[in-house]
């Protein structure tokens, strides 16, 4: 995933065997998991300014069930 597997930092604590990416790609997939959380977020604030929005997205309602 993140290139050739000598490209990897080894880390060895405690018996156990880590490997992280190379750390300046680190902001890179720092900033990506940022603006993920940006863009929910700004989805989120429209949602509640605008509830029309809302009703737009949600399911239809079930059509109504006449008597007999």
């Amino acid at each position: 995933m993140w290139g050739r597997r000598d490209e990897w930092i080894v880390h060895e604590r405690a018996g156990f065997t880590v490997r992280s990416p190379q750390p300046e790609r680190l902001p890179w997939l720092i900033m990506l998991v940022a603006g993920g959380l940006l863009l929910v977020y700004a989805a989120g604030m429209l949602l509640q300014a605008f509830p029309s929005l809302r009703s737009s997205l949600a399911a239809p309602p079930p059509p109504a069930v006449r008597g007999r």
